[in-house]
């Protein structure tokens, strides 16, 4: 699914506009963005968990170059699924 068709079934589950759809679906993705970005854990029942991990730093190597590099730690978003979401996706498995 696209933002698009996200924002028209959030048009037509609301009977909202869908520039207003875009305006609630923006809204949502930014308070979702700038609470990991602060080191949030953002939860939404049914749904799942959003929240950092971190990666330690690590070596790695250029096959070409036959050289070895140290990729740094860093920060990365993972989204963890409920149990309604998992059941929801592996009931017509």
């Amino acid at each position: 699914m696209t933002a698009k068709e996200l924002i028209n079934a959030i048009a037509k589950a609301t009977e909202l506009k869908p520039a207003d759809a875009r305006i609630v679906l923006k809204t949502i993705t930014n308070a979702i963005s700038e609470g990991l970005k602060n080191g949030e854990t953002i939860e939404l029942r049914g749904l799942g968990t959003f929240e950092i991990r971190k990666r330690k730093s690590k070596p790695a190597q250029i096959i070409k170059t036959r050289t070895t590099i140290r990729i740094p730690a860093r920060r990365v978003p993972y989204f963890k699924p409920g149990k309604v979401l998992k059941k929801l996706v592996n009931k017509n498995a």
